[in-house]
């Protein structure tokens, strides 16, 4: 054997070397860009919220002047149809008086029927110190009266109001003595 080949050890072969400063250069490069990118949605999603927030501040100005309007017109209408019933519509044939009952059931409402066919009266008595009222109807013969008072459902007193209606005729609206 020849003394001259030398066998060295093996040795790992290192992989090439990538400049650091380059590389990191470049990242952040691609992050800045992307920051840019990021902060130009933003701002675009800032000014779209911006204009949304106006637009319906806007709206909602428009919307409660709307809802004033009809408000108004409403009313207006109201007062304008009742103004039209009381032109047409005839006095309710009916004279409503009240007398003393028993001790302690208040005031009988007597209701005469003045014309020539029956009526059905609504009457709606109302107590303004309490806030009660009710809805009741009473069947009156034609040229003949009818009583309501405590056995028909409401005992009368002194300050309440009642409305008395029937059919197209305009309404009597009157406190109790």
């Amino acid at each position: 054997m020849s003394e001259d080949t030398v066998i060295l050890p093996s040795v790992a072969a290192k992989p090439p070397r990538v400049p650091l400063v380059p590389v990191l250069g470049i990242v952040a490069l691609a992050a800045s860009a992307a920051a840019l990118v990021l902060y130009l949605q933003l701002a675009d999603q800032k000014a779209a919220a911006a204009s949304a927030n106006a637009a319906h501040s806007e709206s909602s100005a428009r919307l409660a002047l709307a809802e004033r309007k009809v408000r108004t017109l409403e009313q207006e209408l109201a007062a304008r149809q009742a103004e039209l019933d009381s032109m047409v519509k005839a006095t309710l044939p009916v004279d409503v008086s009240f007398r003393v009952g028993e001790p302690g059931t208040g005031f009988i409402a007597h209701f005469e029927n003045r014309s020539l066919s029956a009526l059905k009266l609504i009457v709606q008595p109302r107590r303004p110190q309490t806030g009660e009222y009710g809805r009741f109807e009473l069947d009156v013969e034609p040229q003949s009266s009818g009583d309501f008072a405590e056995k028909q459902g409401w005992a009368f007193r002194s300050g309440d109001t009642i409305a008395v209606s029937a059919g197209d005729f305009r309404s009597l609206s009157l406190q109790v003595p």
